[in-house]
This record gives structure tokens, C-alpha cells and sequence, in this order.
């Protein structure tokens, strides 16, 4: 299987306002570990594959050769909204991911 290269500096990062996802234990809230949010964005990929598909996901590196985890969200695109954050937007009728 041949491996693409891809180019870090033509990618976006994304923006969110400051309400960044939270983990609670035992009533106290904190932002969640490498690990956790590891496993809750692996749960939001799955759930979307469930109820949209189209996620597929593949290995590569950068020109430096460190290496890339791609997830690839068929029929939808990045977008910003007025104020500047990014939305997931669907390309069919699906509704619009914020």
C-alpha cells in the first residue's frame, strides 16, 4: 500500500470557543487526559460512522516521516461559522455538526 505524504502546513486547526469538552468524577470537572480524549474522539469517529458512514481512517506520515493518523468524513467539509469556529458541515441532508 503506498503511503501519501502530506503537507501540515496547508491544514487548518480547529476553532472552538473556550467550552472545551470536560470529564466529571465525584462532582468535579477537569479537561480531559491524552488518553480520555483519545477514547472521546474515537467514540464521536464511531458514533458518526454509525448514523452518517463514510469515516475511514489510514496511517501515513509527514515530509519528516513522523507519522499521521488520517480520518477521512466522506460528503462533508470544515467550515467556520460568523464567528470564526469551526463547524463540520454535512454535503447531503443531514444536519450541520457544530
Amino acid at each position: 500500500m503506498h503511503r501519501a505524504q502530506i503537507d501540515l502546513n496547508s491544514a487548518d486547526e480547529i476553532r472552538r470557543p473556550s467550552s472545551a469538552i470536560q470529564v466529571s468524577r465525584r462532582g468535579a470537572s477537569r479537561l480531559p487526559n491524552g488518553q480520555e480524549a483519545r477514547a472521546l474522539a474515537l467514540g464521536a469517529l464511531w458514533t458518526l460512522d454509525q448514523t452518517a458512514g463514510g469515516i475511514k481512517v489510514a496511517n501515513t506520515q509527514d515530509a519528516s516521516g513522523k507519522p499521521l493518523a488520517v480520518v477521512v468524513i466522506e460528503n462533508a467539509q470544515f467550515e467556520r461559522d460568523d464567528q470564526g469556529y469551526s463547524t463540520l458541515k454535512p454535503q447531503d441532508n443531514e444536519k450541520e455538526t457544530t
